[in-house]
């Protein structure tokens, strides 16, 4: 076992500067490493002071911690790094964070990893609300992917440490397609980091996109009030692997969109927040609250609104 000290400086952030920066790490095949932030002291002899972050996935595995400058006071951190298991070189990178959008919908990219690089970070403002993040390589080697949706609300984050995370992904294998469905609690800055999974990543240079779906502020006749609420269509029906669910609300307020099986179990819960009246749509990727794949076989799409509840039934074939 062994342990590194590394002084890492955070500049200020100011104006259009990063808000967000990572130090990662990924190992040699037979190798862990684990990572852990700390406030800095004056001399390397005064050891490190109490872990403020840990991030600890297995052997061959990335790992990496964050801290969001829009939530702490600005200032230099020391970062340990800690050999678990094996005698491996392993790669450190420190990223800063890239504006991406606001309320975003729909494709951005083509970004790169190269082979020197570990992660990336892309900050996002983002409302309240279901939605999805998918990620798809656009070339380069097959690289095993993996995404996480970090709130902004909180100082120090980490690959391993739940409670800043509002929706992670990476099962999918090399060069497959990740898609992470998440509900977000509240409106702010969230950052998006995409990361290599596996130390057989290491040398791998690879291109991605990523697509954002969730409510449609444009769809047809948003700014129309129905005369009635009530799930318009579901489009493709059957479908595979997704299919968008458009609805209609005749007043403002509460909504519940969810997904049962024909057991009348719940799958999955799309929409749990207030809405304007008008005209919505909103993805289903077929996967479950715990981002496991839906079955093939029917199932029943249940809004509720004010006192009215209305159903409509699709079918996942796969």
């Amino acid at each position: 076992m062994f342990c590194d000290g590394l002084r890492t400086p955070l500049p200020a952030p100011s104006g259009n500067t990063a808000q967000w920066l990572a130090v990662a790490a990924l190992p040699g095949a037979t190798s862990d490493v684990d990572l852990r932030l700390h406030e800095r002291v004056n001399s390397s002899l005064q050891g490190f002071s109490t872990s403020l972050a840990v991030s600890g996935w297995g052997a061959a595995e990335s790992d990496y911690l964050l801290v969001n400058f829009r939530s702490t006071t600005p200032r230099q951190f020391d970062v340990g790094a800690l050999g678990i298991v094996g005698t491996d070189n392993y790669r450190l990178q420190t990223v800063a964070s890239s504006w991406l959008a606001s309320t975003p919908l729909g494709d951005y990219g083509p970004f790169s990893l190269a082979s020197t690089g570990v992660i990336a970070l892309h900050e996002v403002w983002l409302p309240a609300g279901a939605m999805s993040v998918k990620l798809h390589q656009s070339g380069g080697d097959a690289i095993d992917w993996g995404l996480t949706l970090h709130r902004g609300q909180l100082p120090y984050h980490a690959k391993s440490a739940a409670a800043g995370i509002v929706g992670q992904a990476w099962i999918g294998a090399a060069g497959a397609d990740e898609t992470m469905p998440v509900e977000v609690p509240q409106a702010g800055y969230y950052c998006l980091a995409v990361w290599k999974a596996q130390a057989g990543d290491y040398a791998k240079t690879g291109q991605y996109m990523l697509h954002f779906d969730g409510f449609l502020s444009d769809a047809p006749g948003v700014g129309d009030v129905p005369a009635v609420t009530a799930v318009r269509d579901i489009t493709p029906n059957p479908f595979n692997p997704a299919t968008r669910i458009a609805f209609d609300l005749a007043h403002s307020g509460p909504v519940r969109l969810e997904i049962f099986d024909v057991r009348g179990r719940l799958v999955r819960r799309l929409v749990s927040s207030a809405l304007e009246a008008g005209r919505h749509e909103v993805l289903w990727d077929g996967r479950d609250d715990q981002g496991v794949g839906a079955a093939s076989g029917t199932y029943v799409a249940r809004l509720r609104a004010a006192e009215v509840t209305v159903s409509r039934k699709m079918q996942l074939l796969k």
